[in-house]
């Protein structure tokens, strides 16, 4: 996956809202400075999403085809315990393929 890498928190609050498409191997990763548990919603998305959870280079958890929402979300995705990062993907990529919970995960580069 080539996943933009955010960590500021206006970006990260931004995610991909508002954005059309998401390439097919195209991603956003999220990197917080600390491992804590995380909550993400669908707000003002355009298309559903894979969010994979990932502490310490592992998925912690996969929340998968999750449908886009409008600006007040009515439904928000828990880590389920400490992340230190969060990945976007198109609905579907996570179990094309076959990513799973325990899953080590490495970040090689980025693009902007």
């Amino acid at each position: 996956i080539r996943a933009e890498q955010v960590s500021a928190p206006a970006d990260t609050y931004r995610g991909l809202s508002g954005r059309s498409s998401l390439c097919a191997d195209c991603g956003m990763l999220f990197s917080f400075p600390n491992s804590a548990p995380r909550r993400f919603v669908m707000r003002n998305m355009e298309f559903p999403l894979d969010i994979i959870f990932i502490n310490e280079g592992k998925i912690i958890k996969i929340s998968a085809n999750l449908p886009p929402e409008r600006e007040t979300p009515a439904v928000s995705y828990p880590s389920g315990g400490p992340a230190d990062r969060v990945l976007e993907v198109n609905a579907g990529v996570a179990a094309e393929n076959n990513w799973a919970v325990g899953d080590s995960v490495s970040v090689a580069g980025d693009i902007k």
